[in-house]
């Protein structure tokens, strides 16, 4: 047998790949401007939870500050917990 012969098996037995349509693609523009938006809202979510500690401490009366920033650690904890979540969730899709 031939090199040819041998290169012309090898490609014939193997299965066709299927056709994937392409995905649409976002512009650079697009990109950055959803990125810029979600630093955005991830920066003002963290600070509504500081401006919001004066009424959460009247809610929780005698509590010192040391365990009210439980409540901002317990919040950013679960903020970046979910965040990597739902980072790699939008990375998939």
């Amino acid at each position: 047998m031939s090199l040819d012969n041998d290169a012309d098996l090898t490609t014939a037995a193997r299965p066709a790949k299927a056709a994937r349509p392409e995905a649409a693609k976002a512009s650079p523009r697009q990109v950055l401007a959803i990125v810029c938006a979600a630093i955005c809202l991830a920066n003002l979510d963290l600070f509504v939870v500081n401006v919001g500690l004066p009424n959460i401490a009247s809610d929780f009366r005698g509590a010192s500050l040391e365990d009210l920033s439980w409540i901002l650690n317990g919040y950013a904890i679960a903020y970046a917990a979910l965040l990597v979540f739902f980072g790699r969730l939008a990375e998939r899709h």
